[in-house]
């Protein structure tokens, strides 16, 4: 849950945002020995090696005998980054210059939605891009690349690469979107991690396909493939696929070098996520004997969950777990939370043009 929205006025430096912290956790009766960790975006007023606010926040952790206050950049955030790797020359671009010229133009996009409505086409429109918004690439590459054949004319439609290129990139894109959804669920930050380790075999079995010939996992290379096959011709931009396994091996590369904080941390979130199957050599020492009672107790086995551990019983195991639990994976609370502040402040919101209930909502 959030516990509070607090406006910066002035400045937002890491100094700033720690002091805002520190009165929002004395005013709602939080201690600091309480704080397990601290999720951020990454930006340099939040990690700052000097006055960031996790250093600001680590440092009176120790003043105050905390335990050790971990930090990590958040997932989502982490795997929108990642995916910026998969960016072929050009292509891009072009999408956004199309769409663009449709949307930016009231007639341009009047006309078009109603040439769309004449066709019966399945989109009704084009959506912009924006780079801020972590799924707004892959859903632009689908609706452009669904209404190619039905928009503004451009010489690269023509073009065969061109035409890979883009059906590489929706396909691609369409799997990191896949993996963007899942790690929105509001999963544990183990779960979340697990999908993240899930998706680098995933990069390996499509570079492994591309070799191949095999099209199975990239739906829209395999129907310019099909049609081609049917018209009698080759494919000739997927006969040297080392371009495209060149970006999946940079994009498996860039997912093994971050994550890095949650991988010094993956034997705790391996524990938490599967205590009757984790390896009693590698558990913590005061946590050994616990675990193995755990593992052989067919009644826990049978009805099993964190916080019905018995705390006589099982004091080692259920402290760390519960730690791990408070964990928050991604900053997407947050990130939900401004959007309906938007959303309610903004003209879509009935309330919000009446006078008289201005007082219903207020942001201090």
């Amino acid at each position: 849950k959030l516990l509070a929205l607090t406006s910066l006025k002035g400045q937002t430096r890491g100094c700033d945002i720690f002091e805002e912290v520190c009165d929002e956790m004395e005013r709602n009766g939080l201690h600091w020995p309480g704080l397990m960790g601290v999720t951020t975006d990454g930006v340099p007023c939040m990690t700052g090696a000097v006055s960031g606010l996790v250093r600001l926040m680590k440092k009176r952790g120790k003043e105050m005998d905390c335990s050790e206050i971990i930090n990590y950049h958040c997932i989502i955030h982490q795997e929108a980054i990642v995916s910026s790797v998969i960016n072929l020359e050009g292509v891009m671009d072009t999408v956004v210059k199309c769409v663009n010229f449709i949307q930016s133009k009231g007639l341009n996009h009047h006309q078009f939605r109603a040439f769309l409505d004449e066709m019966d086409a399945q989109q009704r429109d084009v959506v912009y891009f924006s780079a801020v918004q972590w799924l707004s690439r892959g859903v632009t590459l689908k609706h452009f690349f669904q209404l190619r054949k039905k928009g503004h004319h451009l010489p690269q439609l023509t073009d065969e690469a061109w035409l890979c290129d883009l059906r590489f990139l929706v396909d691609v894109i369409g799997h990191l979107n896949y993996l963007n959804h899942k790690l929105q669920q509001g999963h544990f930050a183990s779960a979340m991690f697990d999908h993240i380790k899930a998706f680098q075999p995933k990069i390996k079995l499509l570079q492994k396909h591309l070799s191949e010939g095999n099209f199975t996992h990239f739906p829209t290379c395999k129907e310019l493939s099909e049609d081609l096959q049917e018209a009698g011709g080759i494919l000739h931009c997927f006969t040297n696929t080392d371009k495209y396994k060149s970006l999946l091996m940079h994009l498996q590369e860039e997912f093994e070098r971050r994550f890095q904080d949650f991988r010094s941390h993956e034997n705790e979130l391996v524990l938490f996520a599967n205590p009757f199957g984790f390896d009693i050599d590698r558990a913590p020492g005061d946590m050994q004997l616990e675990l193995i009672e755990l593992q052989e107790s067919s009644q826990f086995k049978a009805e099993y969950f964190y916080a019905n551990l018995p705390v006589a019983s099982f004091p080692h195991l259920r402290a760390p777990a519960l730690w791990i639990a408070s964990l928050f994976g991604s900053t997407i609370f947050c990130e939900k939370t401004f959007s309906l502040l938007n959303h309610n402040k903004s003209k879509y919101c009935s309330w919000y043009r009446r006078p008289w209930d201005a007082s219903i909502f207020k942001i201090t």
